[in-house]
């Protein structure tokens, strides 16, 4: 089974939503993963949380592939085969009580289903893992959710996807995804389709064919350290904020540790990308008997 994912932000703009069928057909996408809809659609395989800011839509003839589906406040998810797909969608104008609460509410639901899990959607927090400059608090909340989850941060890359002339850009949409399948997720991406609302959308595809990506996961990240510039290692350095680890209020258990060395290190990789370039890897050779 494969699926083109298409994840957006309509910011409840009546333009976007018209614009959505669109960008749909001009991606190939059969998944629509919703946030902040301009209004619900009338249709089974349209799957929508009760506060109708998050939305799950399975088109064509995937939806009769659609398995099981569920909805609460602020998430709504559909099973097709073995994955269940999570839209999601927390607003930035929840207190920290509410955004704690409705994170660990989203958490034991995550939990409890079987089988793979594609979580996607506004999280509205601040990460340097993706892409962010710095780590805020909701951002680190999330990080120890995926951790303890055994989920991965699918983001790469610096593109923004929230766009406001006077509001400043930002990352608040964000992919998650059971470890165990990231060798079938190809091709994420950030869209520069115009799509009417303040957001950009994502792209991604869930194959099967999990072979080539195998290979590929296996290589470790090396960089051409004859070639380091030292001066931009200081300038790095001296910019870089360093990571530390949040042990406050009892938090020193095995998902923060994991978190402070999985943001250590990505501002390692940071300052390594900044210094020198990465090497090269040859095409692999065929056998010859």
């Amino acid at each position: 089974m494969d699926l083109t994912i298409l994840q957006c932000n309509l910011n409840g703009r009546s333009a976007a939503h018209s614009l959505l069928p669109q960008i749909a057909a001009e991606t190939d996408a059969n998944v629509l993963v919703i946030s902040q809809q301009y209004r619900n659609l009338s249709e089974p395989s349209w799957i929508a949380s009760s506060s109708n800011t998050a939305a799950v839509s399975v088109q064509g003839v995937n939806a009769a592939r659609i398995i099981d589906s569920g909805a609460e406040k602020d998430y709504a998810w559909v099973r097709v085969g073995s994955v269940t797909i999570v839209s999601v969608y927390l607003s930035p104008n929840n207190s920290a009580r509410e955004y704690e609460d409705k994170l660990e509410a989203l958490e034991d639901v995550v939990r409890n289903l079987t089988g793979y899990v594609i979580g996607a959607g506004d999280f509205n927090a601040r990460v340097i893992e993706w892409g962010m400059p710095t780590t805020n608090r909701r951002g680190r909340l999330i990080l120890q959710m995926v951790a303890r989850l055994e989920l991965e941060v699918i983001n790469h890359g610096n593109v923004t996807t929230y766009r406001r002339p006077g509001f400043g850009n930002s990352i608040p949409d964000i992919t998650l995804a059971t470890d165990r399948m990231l060798t079938r997720l190809r091709g994420w991406r950030v869209i520069e389709n115009n799509t009417a609302s303040d957001h950009q959308y994502i792209v991604f595809n869930l194959t099967n064919d999990a072979t080539s990506r195998q290979r590929q996961s296996m290589r470790t990240t090396r960089w051409d350290i004859g070639r380091i510039n030292r001066d931009e290692i200081r300038r790095q350095l001296r910019n870089v904020a360093i990571p530390s680890a949040d042990l406050s209020q009892g938090r020193a258990d095995q998902a923060a540790a994991e978190w402070s060395a999985n943001d250590l290190e990505k501002y390692l990789q940071r300052i390594c990308e900044a210094a020198m370039p990465r090497k090269r890897y040859r095409q692999d050779r065929r056998q010859t008997y």
